[in-house]
C-alpha cells in the first residue's frame, strides 16, 4: 500500500514514478480499498471475492507494469478448466479492467493489458458433454498412458484439474480406497509451485476410489519411482502423485494441448473441454 501510496503522490507532483517492483495483487489491495467508499456493500463483498478468489491466486504475483496479455488469458482458460462459467469469468475481467484503466489514469500504467483480450462470452450452445460411452472409450484409449491414472481419476472421481496437479501421495489411503481433496495448483511464482487450499467446504472432501483408479495409481506409483531414480538429485520432490520428468507439478496448458487433446483424437472422440471429465465422472 506504501508503495502505490508514494507511487500515485509521484505522479500528482508530476515527477516520474519510481522504478518499483509494485505488483498486481498490492495494487488491486489498495485499489479495493479506494473502491470500497464507491460500492454499495454486496458490490464491494462481490469485487473482493472476484479479486481473492479468482485474480490474485493466478496473477497477484506479476509486476503490474508488466502484466501481459498473455497472462490475463492463460488465467482465464485455467478458470475455464477449473469449471468456472463464461458469465463468471466475464464478470471477473470486468473487474479487471477497471482496476487497470484506473491505473492507466493515475500513471501507474501505460497501457491497459485488457484492451488485447477478448473476454468470454456465455454460449448459446450447449457445451459438448462426454457420454459415459465416450467415457470407456476415453479409458480404453488411456491405458498405458504416463497420465492413465490422472485420466481414471479424472472420469471416475471426478477432480478438477487444479486438484489433480496438486494431489499428493500423503492424501491417498489404498487400504480404505479414498483420497482427501486438500489443495489445488494455483501455478508458479518465482519458479516456485504456489498451492492453495480449496475455496469452500463443499471443495474440501474426502472421494472414494474405484478398484480401476485403485490399480491404475499402484502402476503409476511403481513407474514414477523408476522416472525419480533415473533422474537422481534432479528430482524436485514435492510429495505430488502426477509430475514432470523431474518432481514438478504438471503445467496445465501442456496438458491441455499435448496430452489431453492428442488422447481425445487417439480415441476418436470430438474435441472438448477438460472439465468434461468431472461431468462424466458418474457415469463410468
Amino acid at each position: 500500500r506504501e508503495k502505490l501510496t508514494r507511487a500515485q503522490r509521484t505522479v500528482a507532483d508530476g515527477m516520474p514514478l519510481p522504478s518499483e517492483r509494485l505488483t498486481l495483487a498490492a495494487f488491486l489491495t489498495h485499489w479495493l480499498e479506494i473502491k470500497r467508499g464507491d460500492l454499495r456493500s454486496e458490490s464491494y463483498r462481490r469485487y473482493e471475492e472476484m479479486v481473492r478468489l479468482y485474480l490474485a491466486p493466478p496473477l497477484g504475483h506479476h509486476v503490474l507494469s508488466r502484466l501481459s496479455p498473455s497472462h490475463i488469458l492463460t488465467a482465464y482458460a485455467r478458470m475455464r478448466d477449473a469449471g468456472l462459467s463464461g458469465t463468471s469469468v466475464n464478470l471477473t475481467h470486468g473487474v479487471l479492467r477497471g482496476a487497470l484503466k484506473d491505473a492507466v489514469r493515475w500513471g501507474l500504467l501505460g497501457r491497459n493489458a485488457t484492451d488485447a483480450v477478448t473476454t468470454p462470452r456465455r454460449s448459446t450452445v450447449p457445451e459438448a458433454a462426454m457420454s459415459a460411452d465416450q467415457a470407456r472409450t476415453l479409458l480404453a484409449a488411456a491405458e498405458g498412458d504416463p497420465l492413465e491414472a490422472f485420466y481414471t481419476l479424472a472420469l471416475t472421481a471426478g477432480l478438477r484439474l487444479g486438484e489433480l496437479q496438486a494431489l499428493t501421495w500423503e492424501a491417498l489411503d489404498f487400504e480404505r480406497r479414498h483420497l482427501e481433496v486438500r489443495a489445488t495448483y494455483q501455478g508458479n511464482t518465482d519458479g516456485a509451485p504456489v498451492f492453495s487450499a480449496p475455496k469452500t467446504d463443499r471443495s474440501r472432501r474426502t472421494v472414494q476410489l474405484s478398484v480401476l483408479a485403485v490399480e491404475a495409481l499402484r502402476r503409476h506409483r511403481v513407474r514414477q519411482n523408476e522416472q525419480r531414480l533415473s533422474v537422481g538429485a534432479l528430482w524436485q520432490d514435492y510429495g505430488l502423485v502426477f509430475t514432470t520428468e523431474f518432481g514438478r507439478p504438471l503445467d496445465g496448458n501442456n496438458l491441455r494441448v499435448r496430452s489431453f487433446a492428442r488422447l481425445l483424437t487417439r480415441a476418436g472422440l470430438p474435441s472438448m473441454r477438460f472439465h468434461a471429465l468431472r461431468h462424466a465422472a458418474q457415469r463410468c
